[in-house]
């Protein structure tokens, strides 16, 4: 992926592939197949890909069916920015509870507490909020347990203003060889359902499997996929598994993180970069600072471990990376300059998130929502 500078004026800014995004779900909805809906996570700024952007990118694909937040406040936003496609918020609500209503936005309920400040704001406004009772089968997280769930669920239903239409989990353990504990979930939240459908008297919309459960036979009603809709695998073994039911599955990471060489200098042997002094020149170098750090979001770990990607040449990172700057090695690019534009994560062998991550002990997901929401987005 190429930006056009005089498009991108950034000293850092992260580019979106939507191609790659359009097929990542193409590839997605041709493994769940007809008859179940697709849903995307928007959660955590769409993995640090930009909620906003995200969102229209989600609204323009008619294969996506639901959009995911974690929080009101992400809701609201889409909603703001002209999205009109069914939002749910999973985990809390962050804003005037009046907004659901208001904005047409779906909310869990994972707990009776919840479910009575809604139905007050319900009342309040003289209208009916739409819900989907959250249970827990074995995360220990948000949800109603199983444990005398007949008497909560009941509870719930008895509220005024609330329109219970669906029913969801969420698994814990996708990423274990061993299905086990997966379909002691499943057993769990499809005994759950049966008890809430009695109550209620007619089917519930269902939905439990995240990315990492795609291999899974059981789709119900829609799968929530994040990890998987910007380009990664959950894991090596998740990987193996979905290549297992379709050989031909490829995912494409959608985000490219990108700098500017902001200075050029050379430097002798026995010269020291960085802080602490942890990197001695054992030559004569020509270094390149580049003007991001770990305020940015760029791990710090990354320090004497990291490489970047100039002129179609890896560079690496050298000394400790500072809270607004790194240095790196460019001695070996002869024709490197001031404004140079450099790859700091992409879709280029062992810079993409994943492979970034592994070097600190982390996950592409984490590394990927911690690049700061003040970059801008653009899209290519």
């Amino acid at each position: 992926m190429t930006s056009n500078p005089a498009t991108v004026d950034h000293r850092t800014w992260v580019e979106i592939d939507s191609s790659a995004f359009n097929h990542n779900i193409a590839q997605i909805s041709a493994l769940i197949g007809d008859g179940t809906a697709l849903g995307v996570v928007l959660k955590a700024d769409a993995y640090g890909h930009g909620l906003e952007l995200m969102g229209r990118l989600c609204q323009e694909n008619n294969t996506i069916s639901w959009l995911f937040t974690a929080g009101l406040k992400e809701a609201i936003r889409l909603r703001q920015q002209g999205i009109t496609k069914p939002i749910l918020v999973l985990a809390y609500c962050d804003d005037d509870l009046q907004a659901l209503a208001h904005y047409r936005i779906t909310c869990a309920v994972p707990d009776y507490y919840t479910a009575e400040k809604l139905s007050q704001a319900a009342l309040k406004q003289q209208q009916t909020i739409d819900v989907h009772v959250k249970i827990d089968t074995g995360m220990s997280r948000f949800g109603f347990q199983a444990a005398g769930f007949a008497e909560s669920f009941d509870a719930v239903a008895a509220l005024k203003g609330l329109q219970i239409t669906g029913i969801f989990t969420h698994l814990s353990d996708t990423n274990n060889s061993d299905y086990s504990f997966i379909h002691e979930q499943l057993k769990k939240f499809e005994s759950m359902v049966a008890q809430a459908e009695t109550v209620m008297n007619k089917k519930l919309y269902t939905h439990a499997i995240p990315s990492g459960a795609l291999h899974v036979p059981k789709r119900y009603d829609c799968v929530r996929v994040g990890t998987n809709a910007y380009g990664y695998y959950k894991s090596t073994l998740q990987e193996q598994r979905l290549s297992a039911l379709s050989p031909a599955i490829s995912l494409r990471p959608v985000l490219a993180w990108k700098t500017r060489i902001a200075g050029l200098k050379n430097i002798k042997q026995g010269d020291a970069v960085g802080y602490h002094r942890t990197f001695i020149a054992t030559a004569p170098m020509k270094i390149a600072i580049l003007p991001v750090g770990y305020y940015d979001g760029y791990p710090r770990a990354l320090s004497h471990k990291g490489r970047v990607y100039i002129r179609q040449m890896y560079a690496p990172i050298i000394g400790i990376i500072s809270m607004n700057s790194m240095m790196i090695d460019v001695t070996h690019i002869g024709s490197v300059r001031v404004d140079d534009e450099v790859v700091l994560c992409g879709d280029i062998p062992g810079l993409n998130a994943h492979d970034l991550a592994i070097m600190t002990d982390s996950i592409q997901n984490e590394f990927l929502a911690r690049i700061s929401s003040l970059i801008p987005r653009v899209v290519i």
